[in-house]
């Protein structure tokens, strides 16, 4: 499968923090759930990064560049 922007799942990174997330967060090549996330978002997540209230989606891009 790919995206409109031609690239794999195995190369996207999403962010998640409730339910409707975690299958998105399985499929995708990194799974980032937010560190306010439900406890079942962060057991698929491969990793977990700042709140949305501390805005850790655009720290962790930041410091990925």
């Amino acid at each position: 499968m790919q995206t409109s922007l031609q690239r794999s799942p195995d190369e996207i990174a999403v962010f998640g923090d409730d339910f409707n997330d975690i299958g998105m967060l399985r499929l995708c090549g990194r799974g980032i759930a937010m560190e306010n996330a439900i406890a079942e978002v962060k057991q698929a997540a491969d990793e977990i990064c700042l709140s949305n209230g501390q805005d850790g989606g655009a720290r962790w891009i930041a410091a990925q560049l």
